[in-house]
């Protein structure tokens, strides 16, 4: 192995609440613009509010692919930031959207230098949402142009990726 590899992520999958996942970057997906994120209690809060000011002012468009990040601000959350990722309708969430969308997750992950990262599987189809999140965030390790970049300008790679379910089967997310 020559020593400009990039070695591979780990991956996990978790059921955990997800004020205990302990990530750089928690990706919250956000089906529409029906979605409040009621099935998250205590996320608004955890940001200090950005969540509703963000969707209020516009600033989060609810456009396919379009994001914002809030950094976390409540005492016993374990994550720093939770970047929101529009998803689109719900019944829009098939495989390939998702994985586009867990690609998107990870390239915010890459701009935003996470050595750590947390994607929330919900309201989707539980197992097809995991497999196409691992599967989109995945394909960011593949880096054609690294040879563009100064070594000390990379970003450095994400060491730990945790596939999130809430609430819900352990099976759902343990293929």
């Amino acid at each position: 192995m020559s020593s400009n590899s990039i070695p591979d992520s780990a991956f996990h999958g978790v059921i955990a609440p997800i004020a205990s996942v302990d990530v750089d970057v928690l990706f919250v997906p956000v089906f529409g613009a029906d979605d409040r994120l009621e099935d998250l209690a205590g996320l608004d809060d955890a940001v200090g509010g950005d969540w509703h000011r963000a969707v209020e002012s516009g600033e989060f468009s609810h456009r396919v692919f379009a994001g914002v990040t809030a950094r976390v601000v409540a005492e016993g959350w374990k994550a720093r930031r939770v970047h929101f990722v529009a998803a689109g309708p719900v019944s829009e969430a098939d495989p390939e959207r998702l994985r586009r969308v867990a690609a998107v997750c990870g390239y915010a992950s890459r701009d935003q230098a996470a050595s750590t990262i947390g994607l929330v599987v919900r309201r989707a189809s539980m197992p097809m949402m995991a497999a196409a999140a691992a599967d989109g965030l995945s394909a960011v390790e593949f880096r054609a142009g690294t040879y563009k970049k100064d070594a000390e300008r990379a970003t450095p790679p994400v060491s730990r990726v945790e596939i999130v379910a809430a609430q819900g089967d352990a099976n759902a997310i343990a293929n």
